[in-house]
């Protein structure tokens, strides 16, 4: 049965980061939503859910559920954003996304930065429509001049110097999120950002450490 609850400032939040960012954790809700406890966040997406103003959504094996603001949530919440809520999640890209809010949610603290201050790739996309070129980072924060990028995959040496070159020329500071400083991916990235000094390199492994542990 569908039922109606008294929205608050929170619960607005919850459901505009889930769409800004596609999708949100339950872990990472409690960072945003500022709950105290595990009790107190599931009590609260139950009468969300109950209320049809979001959605969770088991993806595949190994991967936690993901929470997705629906139409209705968007429209009772009264969202100030032109994005849509996701209809299905992609498995293919289901941990470079949930890479991306964890970054947000590390560099929040370490920059002293809100998540307000943070543009998404899905909010770039939007803004610019075709205007856009064919790469965007997948975090900007434009009042520090930064990028950030989550890169998981690999990419051949061309493909990736030219991202990194029209990066560094365009912000201030870019930071690239890699996995496994030992790996070849994280050594490729980094022996291209050695050519550029505003470029670094944070290891994924970090990020996932603190954003877990909170």
């Amino acid at each position: 049965m569908m039922k109606n609850i008294v929205m608050t400032q929170r619960d607005i939040k919850i459901l505009l980061e889930s769409i800004r960012w596609k999708f949100l954790l339950a872990r990472q809700i409690k960072y945003i939503g500022g709950f105290k406890s595990d009790n107190a966040l599931y009590r609260r997406l139950r009468m969300l859910i109950d209320a049809r103003y979001l959605k969770r959504l088991y993806t595949m094996y190994g991967v936690p559920a993901v929470y997705i603001t629906t139409s209705r949530g968007k429209k009772m919440a009264g969202l100030d954003t032109m994005l849509s809520p996701v209809s299905n999640v992609s498995p293919v890209s289901i941990r470079h996304d949930i890479c991306v809010v964890d970054a947000a949610i590390y560099l929040a603290q370490l920059l002293n930065v809100s998540f307000s201050e943070m543009q998404t790739e899905r909010e770039i996309r939007k803004k610019q429509g075709y205007e856009l070129p064919e790469h965007v980072p997948d975090i900007v924060i434009s009042a520090q001049g930064i990028c950030v990028e989550v890169e998981l995959t690999q990419k051949t040496d061309n493909r990736l110097k030219k991202i990194i070159s029209d990066e560094y020329r365009k912000y201030d500071r870019v930071i690239y999120v890699v996995p496994n400083a030992s790996g070849q991916l994280y050594r490729k990235i980094k022996n291209i950002a050695n050519n550029y000094p505003t470029v670094e390199i944070i290891e994924l492994e970090v990020i996932e450490k603190y954003a877990k542990g909170l």
